[in-house]
């Protein structure tokens, strides 16, 4: 006896919650964010504008989120990101200093 199974492929993967936007230009900023913010991060080194532009690119990928009572730039803590994920597997850059005035990275913080 032979059996034969075959299934979708697509549906492996997850698509990209920007895909299903109706609207092209409101998903224009997203991808063009993915793209700066990929290309900088595969940098063996990051200068200090590096850095700061990462970090406004994760804020307009909803990675980041600028507090609303100090207007620092801090880690969106949701389950359920809006656009994407990040995944940290090496440096010190996403550090999240205790004092919720300073941003994720700051460097004016302590280190242990």
């Amino acid at each position: 006896m032979i059996r034969i199974a075959s299934f979708n492929v697509e549906n492996l993967f997850a698509r990209p919650k920007v895909f299903d936007l109706s609207d092209w230009n409101a998903g224009e900023p997203v991808l063009k964010a993915y793209e700066k913010v990929s290309a900088l991060l595969q940098k063996a080194k990051y200068s200090a504008t590096d850095k700061i532009r990462i970090r406004d690119l994760l804020v307009t990928l909803e990675i980041y989120t600028v507090d609303k009572k100090t207007k620092a730039i801090r880690r969106n803590n949701t389950l359920d990101p809006q656009w994407a994920w990040l995944r940290k597997n090496r440096g010190t850059f996403d550090r999240e200093p205790s004092d919720r005035a300073q941003n994720v990275g700051d460097r004016s913080q302590r280190t242990r």
